[in-house]
């Protein structure tokens, strides 16, 4: 008897790199076209309704394949670096146990519901310290550690 294997989540790496492979074939199948912008009143540029037109396409070579990860990174080189700083803090944090001892103190001092406002009120802190200092986009990757960092106090 054959025994059926369990279905195995392929490396990060190798979804990344199918995905893009996929986005350049597509680039020679899907049409390429632009929208007309505008300054808006806010400053932001906006489109022009109705102002489509297709352009030349360009599909991406083999090449553009291969570099599309390295123009990434660099392209986005200050929220990976700010994403690196801000998951090494919170794994120095997290290593320490200071911040699980004191919420578990506070909580401990309290009653079960007044121990999920806790954590509620904690959560959204997390989120509000990084839209305050301009981390926009960053605070995202706290999210994994702090929503599996909460549910460690099983309340």
């Amino acid at each position: 008897m054959k025994e059926k294997k369990e279905f195995q989540m392929p490396n990060s790496f190798a979804l990344l790199f199918i995905i893009i492979a996929v986005m350049a074939i597509l680039t020679y199948l899907i049409p390429a076209g632009q929208f007309e912008r505008i300054e808006g009143a806010t400053g932001r540029l906006e489109v022009i309704p109705g102002s489509y037109q297709l352009i030349e396409k360009t599909p991406a070579t083999i090449f553009d394949i291969f570099l599309a990860i390295p123009e990434g990174i660099i392209s986005a080189a200050g929220m990976v670096v700010c994403t690196l700083m801000i998951g090494g803090g919170m794994e120095v944090v997290s290593k320490s146990g200071a911040l699980h001892i004191g919420i578990s103190k506070v909580i401990s001092n309290l009653n079960q519901k007044s121990g999920d406002l806790v954590l509620v009120f904690l959560f959204s802190i997390f989120f509000r310290l990084g839209r305050i200092y301009g981390l926009w986009r960053s605070h995202h990757s706290i999210f994994p550690y702090s929503y599996s960092h909460f549910c460690s106090f099983r309340l």
